[in-house]
């Protein structure tokens, strides 16, 4: 599998998996959650939500799956971490979410409903990063299988 296709294809499983949390929330206000700051409410929605978790432990089941050498794989374990990532998410979902839509996500994620899709979160993500590869290599079969049928036309 060559590097554009994995690239295109976990691009299209994190845009997925991120459109479910712009998906979910709630309406409830609390009075304790109005005294923590946006940065903070953001880091308990990843937290809680499992987001955070979901994509370190994606990226580390998809690193003992390609042929990576040992020693790679085991600096791999030690950076790939929740902390190092909150780095990347706090901004987005700070700059994304009204504090608002943060507490009903906090309410939701809370709740257990919440508690039962965060459980569910990490196998569904790998059945959909399972789905997205024989998805993505059914589209390359097409594109490749047309590009030789436009060619054969252009040789006529």
């Amino acid at each position: 599998m060559n590097v554009r296709f994995m690239t295109v294809t976990l691009v299209a499983f994190f845009m997925f998996f991120s459109l479910s949390f712009v998906l979910l929330g709630g309406d409830a206000q609390n009075p304790v959650k109005e005294k923590e700051g946006k940065k903070e409410k953001a880091i308990k929605v990843l937290e809680i939500s499992g987001a955070v978790q979901t994509y370190v432990d994606a990226l580390i089941e998809g690193i003992k799956q390609y042929p990576v050498p040992f020693e790679d794989k085991e600096l791999y374990f030690k950076f790939a971490t929740s902390d190092s990532i909150m780095d990347y998410f706090v901004p987005i979902y700070t700059e994304k979410y009204t504090e608002a839509e943060l507490d009903a996500m906090i309410d939701f994620y809370s709740s257990p409903a919440g508690q039962s899709i965060v459980r569910k979160s990490f196998p569904v993500v790998m059945e959909l990063r399972k789905a997205s590869m024989q998805w993505g290599m059914q589209v390359s079969e097409k594109v490749k299988s047309e590009k030789a049928r436009i060619a054969a036309e252009k040789d006529k």
